[in-house]
């Protein structure tokens, strides 16, 4: 007979390591975080999670809404959401025993933040004429009295051909709404 406790402590380890990772890259991009299913991590008691997992909702702010089994003796269904997440009206129904897990249901409340309008600047370069750009950069201080360093030669670099930018493809400016969140992690 093989002891697979030791493994097992090491895959669950490793799955809130791993489940920690993802809500912090899902944390930085998204608000209003809501983790609901089968997590598969029962706790000491029918009422609660493993101490683990209750761990890292913990360490993201997220409260396990769920306090009742959801299969044979065992919490393994969660819903857990951050405080700005409204949640109440929390249930488990046998849903007629159509499953081996009872059906968790519940209300959430998001409120949305408004997207504010951001300023961009951009330069129209899609017209700008080459030929004259290049003459310009022939006729500018890069060519005519260089800088003696190596620092000094790019910065004279840098000024010039920001110049003569602002000459032929002056700098504009936008405002636009920025994209929903969705569309950034897409």
């Amino acid at each position: 007979m093989f002891d697979l406790s030791g493994h097992v402590a090491s895959s669950l380890t490793l799955f809130f390591d791993e489940f920690a990772d993802f809500l912090s890259t899902v944390g930085s991009l998204f608000d209003n975080i809501v983790i609901c299913g089968d997590l598969n991590c029962p706790g000491p008691d029918s009422m609660s999670t493993d101490p683990d997992l209750a761990a890292v909702f913990d360490s993201f702010d997220l409260t396990q809404h769920v306090s009742s089994p959801t299969r044979n003796n065992n919490l393994l269904d969660v819903l857990a959401a951050e405080p700005a997440v409204g949640v109440h009206d929390i249930r488990v129904d046998d849903a007629g025993q159509l499953s081996d897990h009872r059906l968790v249901a519940g209300m959430l409340s998001v409120v949305m933040p408004q997207r504010r309008a951001i300023q961009a600047e951009f330069r129209p370069i899609k017209n700008l004429d080459v030929v004259q750009f290049e003459q310009l950069l022939w006729q500018s201080s890069l060519f005519t009295s260089p800088a003696c360093t190596v620092d000094d030669f790019a910065e004279q670099i840098e000024s010039e051909v920001v110049a003569t930018l602002d000459k032929l493809a002056p700098l504009r400016s936008r405002r636009s709404r920025p994209p929903k969140p969705i569309i950034q992690w897409l």
